[in-house]
């Protein structure tokens, strides 16, 4: 399995670009698994699982220190705008893929620091799949997908 983030973004972002902007012959979950051989893609992955069935969020610098770790070396940077921009490829292509299999979009649980929102993206990729989403419903969804109910 490849561990090159940057492999993995630049595979992320033409996922995303297909899927968004080429003919409707295009199919996510299959595509998709391409990306899962990318190692840092799959961890990345797998930490917004684990993170969504315990119901928490993340901010991109912890998911990135997450995965690193999970990856035992500092694959992912940690701060700045790379991670933000890189990091919003890889979450936008997750998320257009929970959206073709009928879950709601996972990247919604991972915030900017500063603002403690999704970051641009997300946003506008709600707006490219042309859904009306309202931040704290999509991550109580999320949650319920994952995780199921909460206990009261």
């Amino acid at each position: 399995m490849n561990v090159d983030f940057k492999e993995a973004y630049a595979a992320s972002r033409e996922f995303c670009l297909k899927y968004l902007y080429s003919d409707k012959l295009f199919k996510a979950p299959e595509e998709f698994k391409a990306l899962l051989e990318f190692r840092t893609f799959n961890e990345i992955y797998t930490a917004l699982i684990s993170l969504a069935i315990g119901r928490r969020t993340v901010s991109y610098g912890e998911l990135a220190r997450i995965v690193n770790r999970r990856l035992g070396k500092e694959i992912l940077p940690t701060q700045g705008s790379w991670l933000g921009r890189s990091l919003g490829e890889i979450l936008g292509a997750i998320s257009i893929y929970e959206f073709s299999v009928g879950r709601p979009l996972l990247s919604v649980i991972v915030y900017n620091a500063t603002t403690k929102k999704p970051g641009d993206g997300f946003y506008r990729l709600v707006n490219a799949l042309g859904l009306k989403v309202r931040e704290s419903c999509e991550k109580e969804r999320v949650f319920i997908a994952w995780g199921g109910y909460a206990r009261k």
